[in-house]
């Protein structure tokens, strides 16, 4: 292989004899060497239109300056040119379904009054901005106000990092993007249990910090009747689970006093008009190091609530 300014010599082995023909024929009634058609080929197959979008776009040249005056940064001429850089691209090109030059200018003009809050959101401690930062960021708004099953898939695809805090982050700038747009928040953390008796639905409320969620569950009429409600003075006892503590507010009427199994009092909950609202944390270790899953809590919890129904 010899490279010569901007391009490369490649030699081909090993092409089957009947391929062979056939792109000669093909060459014959185009008017167009082989060499010429293997190269467009390779071209049109391994193009990666965001980098070359990025690379030559005067808009995104002018937008990558006004990201740098907004955080008093230099725009360098270095790209991202990695094997990650490509993957990402490529991931990026199917999830949003790109094409072509004409709608990365359409995802740049609609996501322009989105880029300085993209910034803030990443830039602190960066020494300079660089070049095709603006797409970048443009494409990164792209995805938040997409759908939730292209917000989940952009995160696995391209936005990975294996740490459940910084899953927590993105989920942050997503929501702070949807909100300029007046979209609804992306559930990240969310599970929802049904069972006989009813739902329990798990999430973490935007004000909730990363550790701290939010338990709904919600009785059928005929379970109701039977679990402990308002004023009763015998709850249910919450789980025993590892690393794990629950919150039942008491001003909600949510908390009162249950007897275990070894009929001791402790802290439970019950009941108001088929409804209870809870709190429970990660206890004494970070969230992301938590072995007890947020699905094992609800598990726990909708086994607890049938257990008091047998």
């Amino acid at each position: 292989m010899a490279q010569e300014k901007n391009t490369v010599d490649l030699t081909i082995r090993n092409i089957p004899k009947h391929i062979h023909a056939t792109m000669g024929h093909v060459s014959a009634l185009t008017g167009t060497p082989v060499s010429v058609m293997v190269r467009d080929l390779v071209i049109e197959k391994f193009s990666d239109p965001i980098r070359r979008f990025g690379m030559l776009s005067p808009l995104v040249d002018a937008l990558d300056q006004v990201i740098g005056n907004h955080c008093s940064l230099p725009v360098v001429p270095e790209m991202v040119d990695s094997f990650y850089g490509t993957r990402w691209n490529l991931a990026l090109q199917e999830l949003l379904g790109i094409e072509n030059d004409g709608q990365l200018q359409k995802i740049m003009v609609k996501n322009t009054p989105y880029l300085t809050v993209r910034a803030d959101q990443v830039m602190e401690g960066r020494k300079s901005v660089l070049k095709g930062t603006a797409l970048w960021f443009a494409l990164f708004a792209e995805i938040a106000f997409s759908n939730a099953d292209i917000i989940r898939r952009a995160w696995e695809s391209v936005y990975f990092v294996p740490s459940a805090e910084r899953y927590y982050l993105y989920v942050q700038h997503i929501n702070a993007l949807r909100a300029l747009r007046q979209l609804p928040p992306f559930e990240s953390f969310e599970f929802t249990l049904e069972r006989d008796f009813g739902t329990v639905r798990l999430f973490r409320p935007d004000h909730y910090d990363y550790g701290a969620w939010h338990i709904i569950i919600t009785l059928t009429p005929e379970a109701a009747a039977v679990l402990p409600g308002n004023g009763s003075t015998d709850g249910i006892c919450f789980p025993d689970l590892p690393q794990r503590i629950f919150h039942a507010p008491a001003k909600q009427g949510y908390s009162c006093a249950a007897v275990n199994s070894q009929g001791e009092f402790e802290s439970g909950f019950r009941f108001t008009d088929g409804r209870c609202e809870l709190d429970v944390y990660s206890n004494g270790i970070n969230e992301g190091a938590n072995t007890t899953g947020l699905d094992k809590v609800i598990s726990a919890l909708a086994d607890a609530l049938e257990n008091r129904l047998l």
